[in-house]
Protein backbone atom coordinates (compact mmCIF):
# COMPACT_ATOMS: atom_id res chain seq x y z
CA UNK A 1 0.00 0.00 0.00
CA UNK A 2 1.17 3.66 -0.32
CA UNK A 3 1.43 5.74 2.81
CA UNK A 4 -0.15 9.09 3.28
CA UNK A 5 3.06 11.54 4.33
CA UNK A 6 4.31 11.03 7.34
CA UNK A 7 6.61 13.88 9.53
CA UNK A 8 9.85 12.73 10.54
CA UNK A 9 12.55 14.19 12.35
CA UNK A 10 13.14 17.26 11.84
CA UNK A 11 9.51 17.63 12.88
CA UNK A 12 8.84 20.58 10.40
CA UNK A 13 9.88 18.17 7.35
CA UNK A 14 7.08 16.31 5.76
CA UNK A 15 8.48 13.17 3.91
CA UNK A 16 6.81 10.57 1.36
CA UNK A 17 6.99 6.86 2.62
CA UNK A 18 5.45 4.70 0.58
CA UNK A 19 5.52 0.52 0.86
CA UNK A 20 4.89 -1.24 -2.25
CA UNK A 21 1.94 -4.20 -2.31
CA UNK A 22 3.55 -7.23 -0.66
CA UNK A 23 1.73 -10.74 -1.01
CA UNK A 24 0.54 -12.03 2.65
CA UNK A 25 4.19 -14.18 3.05
CA UNK A 26 6.14 -11.22 2.22
CA UNK A 27 6.51 -8.10 5.03
CA UNK A 28 9.06 -5.42 5.46
CA UNK A 29 10.98 -5.29 8.84
CA UNK A 30 11.34 -1.41 9.09
CA UNK A 31 7.85 0.30 9.90
CA UNK A 32 7.70 4.48 9.53
CA UNK A 33 8.51 4.54 13.37
CA UNK A 34 11.51 2.25 12.42
CA UNK A 35 12.51 4.74 10.24
CA UNK A 36 11.96 7.62 11.79
CA UNK A 37 13.77 6.62 14.64
CA UNK A 38 16.97 5.49 11.96
CA UNK A 39 16.78 9.07 10.32
CA UNK A 40 16.69 11.04 13.75
CA UNK A 41 20.54 10.05 13.79
CA UNK A 42 21.13 11.79 10.67
CA UNK A 43 22.23 15.26 10.56
CA UNK A 44 18.95 17.69 10.18
CA UNK A 45 20.41 19.55 6.65
CA UNK A 46 20.44 16.00 5.01
CA UNK A 47 17.06 14.93 6.27
CA UNK A 48 16.00 17.71 4.48
CA UNK A 49 17.14 17.04 1.20
CA UNK A 50 15.73 14.02 1.47
CA UNK A 51 11.80 14.04 0.17
CA UNK A 52 10.81 10.30 0.08
CA UNK A 53 11.56 6.77 1.19
CA UNK A 54 10.32 3.96 -1.31
CA UNK A 55 10.18 0.23 0.03
CA UNK A 56 10.21 -2.21 -2.54
CA UNK A 57 10.31 -5.97 -2.99
CA UNK A 58 11.85 -6.86 -6.51
CA UNK A 59 12.64 -10.28 -6.44
CA UNK A 60 14.76 -10.41 -9.65
CA UNK A 61 17.51 -7.44 -8.80
CA UNK A 62 20.53 -7.96 -6.90
CA UNK A 63 20.14 -3.95 -6.31
CA UNK A 64 19.05 -3.31 -2.90
CA UNK A 65 19.50 0.21 -2.27
CA UNK A 66 19.39 3.59 -4.65
CA UNK A 67 18.91 7.31 -4.77
CA UNK A 68 16.92 8.92 -7.41
CA UNK A 69 18.01 12.60 -7.27
CA UNK A 70 15.45 15.28 -8.75
CA UNK A 71 17.54 19.01 -8.23
CA UNK A 72 18.60 19.45 -4.46
CA UNK A 73 16.05 16.50 -3.20
CA UNK A 74 16.89 12.82 -3.04
CA UNK A 75 14.11 9.67 -3.00
CA UNK A 76 16.13 6.90 -1.17
CA UNK A 77 14.57 3.56 -2.82
CA UNK A 78 15.07 0.24 -0.44
CA UNK A 79 14.22 -3.54 -1.89
CA UNK A 80 14.80 -5.97 1.00
CA UNK A 81 11.27 -7.61 2.23
CA UNK A 82 11.30 -10.90 3.53
CA UNK A 83 9.42 -13.63 2.14
CA UNK A 84 8.29 -15.95 5.46
CA UNK A 85 11.52 -14.84 7.42
CA UNK A 86 13.94 -14.87 4.77
CA UNK A 87 15.11 -12.60 1.50
CA UNK A 88 17.14 -14.22 -1.61
CA UNK A 89 20.93 -14.74 -1.25
CA UNK A 90 22.74 -12.17 -4.15
CA UNK A 91 25.11 -13.98 -5.44
CA UNK A 92 28.23 -14.86 -4.18
CA UNK A 93 29.54 -10.97 -3.65
CA UNK A 94 31.76 -10.84 -0.45
CA UNK A 95 31.06 -7.05 0.43
CA UNK A 96 27.43 -8.31 0.51
CA UNK A 97 27.68 -11.60 2.70
CA UNK A 98 30.22 -9.69 5.13
CA UNK A 99 27.39 -7.13 6.10
CA UNK A 100 24.83 -9.83 5.97
CA UNK A 101 26.61 -11.91 8.69
CA UNK A 102 27.68 -8.55 10.63
CA UNK A 103 24.32 -7.45 10.44
CA UNK A 104 22.84 -10.78 12.33
CA UNK A 105 21.67 -12.70 8.98
CA UNK A 106 22.51 -16.45 8.63
CA UNK A 107 23.49 -17.79 5.26
CA UNK A 108 21.44 -20.79 3.63
CA UNK A 109 23.83 -21.39 0.29
CA UNK A 110 22.14 -24.56 -0.32
CA UNK A 111 18.63 -22.67 -0.64
CA UNK A 112 20.30 -19.89 -1.56
CA UNK A 113 18.55 -17.71 0.94
CA UNK A 114 19.47 -15.55 4.07
CA UNK A 115 17.55 -16.05 6.90
CA UNK A 116 17.00 -13.14 8.92
CA UNK A 117 15.13 -13.19 12.76
CA UNK A 118 13.04 -9.73 13.19
CA UNK A 119 15.64 -7.81 15.15
CA UNK A 120 18.27 -8.30 12.43
CA UNK A 121 16.22 -7.79 9.18
CA UNK A 122 15.45 -4.31 11.08
CA UNK A 123 19.17 -3.81 11.28
CA UNK A 124 20.14 -5.01 7.73
CA UNK A 125 17.34 -2.82 6.39
CA UNK A 126 18.22 0.37 8.67
CA UNK A 127 22.20 -0.79 7.01
CA UNK A 128 20.58 0.21 3.90
CA UNK A 129 19.25 3.37 3.98
CA UNK A 130 21.86 4.60 5.80
CA UNK A 131 24.27 3.65 2.89
CA UNK A 132 21.97 5.67 0.52
CA UNK A 133 21.74 8.21 3.49
CA UNK A 134 25.91 8.47 3.51
CA UNK A 135 26.06 9.14 -0.56
CA UNK A 136 23.60 12.01 -0.10
CA UNK A 137 26.32 12.90 2.84
CA UNK A 138 29.30 12.17 0.53
CA UNK A 139 27.93 14.06 -2.36
CA UNK A 140 27.28 16.91 -0.19
CA UNK A 141 30.89 17.21 1.44
CA UNK A 142 32.86 16.27 -1.87
CA UNK A 143 31.11 18.29 -4.70
CA UNK A 144 27.48 17.01 -6.31
CA UNK A 145 27.74 13.99 -8.68
CA UNK A 146 25.73 14.29 -12.12
CA UNK A 147 25.08 10.17 -11.73
CA UNK A 148 23.85 8.72 -7.91
CA UNK A 149 23.55 5.11 -9.69
CA UNK A 150 26.82 4.51 -8.80
CA UNK A 151 29.76 6.13 -6.26
CA UNK A 152 33.29 5.08 -6.73
CA UNK A 153 35.45 2.78 -4.71
CA UNK A 154 36.29 5.07 -2.01
CA UNK A 155 32.46 6.24 -1.87
CA UNK A 156 31.14 2.86 -1.17
CA UNK A 157 33.71 2.05 1.46
CA UNK A 158 32.40 5.37 3.27
CA UNK A 159 29.08 4.62 2.41
CA UNK A 160 29.32 1.20 3.92
CA UNK A 161 31.18 2.61 7.24
CA UNK A 162 28.78 5.05 7.94
CA UNK A 163 25.92 2.61 7.64
CA UNK A 164 27.08 -0.41 9.39
CA UNK A 165 28.69 2.31 12.51
CA UNK A 166 24.82 3.48 12.91
CA UNK A 167 23.55 0.23 12.51
CA UNK A 168 25.18 -1.46 14.67
CA UNK A 169 24.08 1.13 17.29
CA UNK A 170 20.61 0.76 17.05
Amino acid sequence: YTSKRQTLYPAEKIMKVTYDSVSRNYAYPLSRTDLEFILSRVPPDVCAAISGVRFGCNQTTTQEGRIVRRGNQYEIRVNFCLCDGASRLLGNVDRFRKFVLQLGGIIDQKAKKVIWNPDSAKRYAAFLVLHEVGHIIYSQKNGDRQSTTHGSSDEEKWCDKFALDLAIKL
